[in-house]
Formats: C-alpha cells, structure tokens, sequence
C-alpha cells in the first residue's frame, strides 16, 4: 500500500511539473506576441514584455528563436544597434532551416526569417562585412516581399543604398528610390521618410549631380519642418550646406548651415560649427 501511494504521489509530482512548465511555456509565449505586436512603434514597450519572461535560455527552439529576433529587433529600435550576433545568429539559423532559405510559403515563417535576414545583415554591417551584409540584405528583401512585410522591405533597401554607395552610386540611387516607393506602401514612419530623402541626397551628390540632390534635400526639409523632427532638420540643413559649397554657391550654402545652427543639439553642435565655419 505505502508503495502503491509513493509511485501515485510521484505521478502527481511529475504531473504537476508538467503542467507548471506548460504554463510557464504559455505565458512566455503570450509575452512575445505582445511584445511583437508592440514593434516597431513602442520599443521600450516590447523590451518590457521581453524582460518579463524568466530565463529565456529555457525556452524551447521556435520560441528561443522568436525571443532572440525580438530581442534584437527592440534593442536595435532602441538605439543600440546591433554590435554582437550572440542572439541574432542562433534565430538566423533557426529560421534559414525552418523556412527553406525562405522557400516557404507561411507567411509569419517567412516575415521571421526575412526580419533574421535583415538583422544579421546589420551585424555584419557593423564588422565591415560588405559581401554578408548585401547577401542578407538581399534575401531580407526577397522574403520580406513575398509576406508583404513593408517595414522590413524598405529598411532593407535603405541599408543596401547606404552599403553600396562609394562602391556604385548608381545602384545606391535605385535601392533608395525602391526604399521610397516601398515606404509609402504603409507611410508608418516619418522619420523614415526623411531619412530615405536624405540618403537619396547623398546618393545623388555621389553621382556628381546636386541638383537632384537638393531636390530631395528640400523635400525632406519640408517634411522634417512639418513634422518637428529637429535633428532632421539640422541634418539635412547641414547636408544642403555641403552641397551647395560643392556648387560653389557659398552664400547659399551659409544660409543653410545658419539655419541648421538652430536645431543643433549637443550631439550635432561641434560638427555643425565646423560646417558654419567652412561656409564663411
């Protein structure tokens, strides 16, 4: 009898195991869809759902992986870049054998495996790895059009306009102005926006034709103005002022370097005063 009740008590002990680790294993997974329905507009948001699951390293393989993408995803969107690959690689990976090298056809697969694409490309942007870097830019955009995920498109095409354009300035105008039109597929971001416009710029002054450059410098001056993006202002006051020195309008090129002046922040200010100064 005593041995009858030990084995239904140990029963009920690896029962309840079971079950608190299945609870635990839907809770975690609840915290991540909020924490992804949270990206990209409230990082801070989904940071705080992701730092609610306890001892992620537990979770199992699909999990772990959508966990490490998340991750990066609210860091980078955070400000903090993506400078180690000691999350991103291993939901790379998972993602790359789940979807077939995105030869799927699920959609939520392939959206994770394009996200993956573009985030390790980031990592290997930041080592200097052009040849990585464009292949995954490459495949983030592939699979990011076939989920129809915009966001993830026209970033990637931004990060291959910028990789690209002291190698070939015409290749980059052509990812930036795909970055524009895939922009306004879904319009969710101005900053964004703006930051398209002044990558197009310094791709057009690349490709020794400031005209062009100007007009989408002042298109995203315009836009920046609207919308009260200061430091996008600076920026791009500060980028008209270059092009127009390179023109040889140096009364122009002042006027623009003033007005950047006054929406330098701290950040920006020495750098602003040494591009005032070379207008005088």
């Amino acid at each position: 009898m005593k041995k009858e009740m030990k084995h239904i008590a140990n029963i009920l002990l690896m029962a309840g195991v079971l079950l608190t680790l299945m609870g635990c294993d839907h809770e975690a997974v609840k915290l991540l869809e909020r924490a992804e329905a949270y990206l990209p507009a409230k990082p801070d948001s989904a940071a705080a759902c992701l730092d609610s699951i306890r001892q992620p390293e537990r979770l199992d393989g699909a999990e772990r992986a959508w966990y490490g993408l998340l991750r990066t995803y609210a860091d980078n969107r955070q400000g903090k870049g993506v400078n180690s690959d000691s999350l991103i690689r291993d939901s790379y990976e998972y993602y790359r054998d789940e979807s077939h090298e995105g030869k799927i056809s699920d959609k939520t697969l392939l959206r994770h495996y394009a996200q993956s694409c573009y985030y390790m490309a980031l990592y290997y942007s930041s080592c200097d790895s052009t040849k990585q870097c464009e292949d995954l830019l490459n495949q983030a955009i592939k699979g990011s059009e076939e989920c129809e995920d915009w966001h993830t498109c026209y970033l990637a095409y931004i990060i291959l306009g910028i990789s690209t354009v002291w190698g070939n300035p015409e290749y980059a105008i052509q990812q930036s102005l795909k970055a524009l039109d895939t922009y306004h597929k879904i319009d969710d971001d101005v900053n964004n926006e703006v930051l398209i416009l002044g990558h197009l710029a310094v791709n057009f002054l690349s490709f020794a034709q400031p005209d062009s450059a100007l007009k989408y410098y002042m298109k995203g001056y315009e836009l920046a103005k609207k919308s009260h993006l200061q430091k996008s202002q600076n920026n791009i006051c500060m980028g008209m002022a270059s092009t127009y020195r390179y023109m040889g309008d140096y009364e122009k090129a002042l006027d623009c370097a003033q007005k950047g002046i006054i929406t330098a922040d701290s950040t920006v200010l020495v750098t602003s005063l040494l591009t005032l100064a070379q207008c005088y």
